[in-house]
């Protein structure tokens, strides 16, 4: 009987230390400290990808092999590339195959994909997740980023991509993040020497961007309608700016131009509305900045303006140059120098505040679209150098009531004048007379303290 008991004491103690040293592995896991090993236990096999069915190809010129032509039937939102279609292997995605697809989250590439036109991926603004075969020779992804290996070309970039430090890549291409909406925002890791065209165009989630020393260029549209963007940070050893890189960039307030820049093109600046500071560096031989204008040295023309901008009256600007004042819309009022004989397309369209205009007698050429939309002007003064006016260039300026012209009516009779300038048309046009005319039946002005004054 004693034993029995002594037996049925061990044997009780053994389970309740057993269970004690279970409960507290089990907390001990629990908590995120060592547990129980399980150096032997392995992961579930991921489930293989299921290839995408419904894509539309054409076969090659080989008659052996396809290429992905668009998307068909296809609705998937995890997009696999097959490596087949109908028997025919797959080794090449036509340009803008895959667009337009609002709810896209991911793409897998296989391996035996080895060519993609691009830009491949278009209006695509859910996806976050690019991946490519680790045995594709060509291409590869890394921070969901699709890269052309030897040439170190980030082809396209999504949502959530991190764009490598490691040196394996070295251009942005063209498109490579356009209508990411969704991107908040992204470091340009030191190494990228060249943003291509339309890089981040219609990013709306970017608010700030860094732009390394190692960038040589922006090309177009880099930062198209980048409308959420307010600071920009340009490094010394950028060169060149191309057209349109910053255009409809509606919150950018800032912009430093080092002294490395030897080209900007025109139109960089224009339609940014809330731009009010432009600074080039004093040791930049081909631009300068005075009063928040942008010029180019050489050619004497101002390049960009803001909306509290004074236009130099040194000689130093001749030329005001495409979309340079463009929306503006807080612009009331801004005196044109004697110097400046040109004014080029969309120089101050969408001024709506700009009341009036005066031009000098050497402005000989007036740009299309010109002064288009200046809702609020309700006079201009116009020198008889000007020969012709072109379409639109004071078209849907509502207020116009009044022309001041420095010529006659047989003047006025011989200049050219395009269609689409039906508030100039309509406008009652008044000739120069130094001294009051005696004929009352014409309609005739001079200037009275600087006023343009009918007599």
């Amino acid at each position: 009987m004693k034993k029995l008991r002594k037996g049925f004491f061990l044997a009780a103690l053994a389970l309740l230390l057993c269970g004690t040293s279970m409960l507290a592995s089990c907390i001990a896991w629990q908590s995120g400290s060592d547990g129980p090993d399980t150096t032997e236990s392995t992961a579930p096999p991921q489930p293989p990808l299921v290839e995408s069915e419904g894509l539309e190809y054409y076969v090659n010129f080989d008659g052996k092999t396809c290429t992905v032509s668009g998307m068909g039937t296809c609705t998937d939102t995890d997009l696999v590339i097959p490596k087949s279609i109908d028997g025919y292997p797959v080794t090449a995605i036509e340009k803008h195959a895959i667009r337009e697809l609002k709810k896209l989250t991911s793409i897998f590439i296989p391996d035996c994909v080895t060519s993609i036109e691009m830009p491949l991926l278009y209006d695509c603004p859910a996806l976050v997740s690019i991946t490519v075969d680790e045995n594709n020779p060509n291409y590869h992804s890394d921070g969901n980023c699709l890269i052309e290996t030897t040439s170190k070309t980030l082809l396209k970039g999504c949502n959530a991509s991190v764009i490598p430090s490691d040196g394996s890549v070295t251009s942005i291409g063209t498109s490579a993040f356009s209508d990411c909406a969704g991107l908040k925002s992204i470091v340009i890791p030191e190494g990228i020497s060249l943003i291509r065209e339309g890089a981040f165009r219609n990013c709306d989630g970017l608010t700030s961007v860094s732009i390394p020393a190692s960038v040589h260029t922006i090309e177009n549209c880099a930062f198209f309608s980048c409308e959420n963007l307010k600071s920009v940070q340009l490094s010394s050893g950028l060169v060149r700016i191309e057209s349109y890189a910053f255009r409809v960039c509606r919150s950018l307030e800032s912009i430093f131009i080092p002294d490395s820049v030897s080209v900007i093109e025109k139109d960089t600046l224009g339609f940014c509305e809330k731009l009010a500071s432009i600074v080039v560096d004093k040791n930049n031989p081909n631009y300068h900045s005075v009063d928040n204008c942008l010029i180019e040295t050489a050619t004497k023309t101002l390049l960009a303006g803001c909306e509290n901008s004074v236009i130099p009256t040194d000689g130093s600007v001749t030329c005001i140059a495409d979309s340079a004042f463009s929306y503006k819309e807080s612009l009331q009022s801004i005196v044109i120098p004697d110097s400046v004989t040109s004014i080029e397309a969309a120089a101050f369209s969408y001024c709506t505040s700009l009341t009036s205009i005066t031009l000098p007698d050497r402005v000989t050429s007036l740009g299309s679209h010109a002064f288009i939309a200046c809702k609020a002007m309700e006079y201009i003064v116009l020198p008889k150098s000007i020969t012709e006016i072109k379409q639109y260039t004071f078209e849907d300026c509502s207020k116009l009531q009044s022309v001041y012209y420095t010529g006659t009516a047989e003047e006025w009779a011989s200049m050219t004048m395009a269609s689409n300038n039906d508030s100039l048309a309509s406008a009652t046009v008044y000739y120069y007379s130094q001294k009051q005319p005696t004929d009352t039946d014409g309609h005739y002005w001079h200037f009275v303290n600087g006023i343009p004054t009918a007599w």
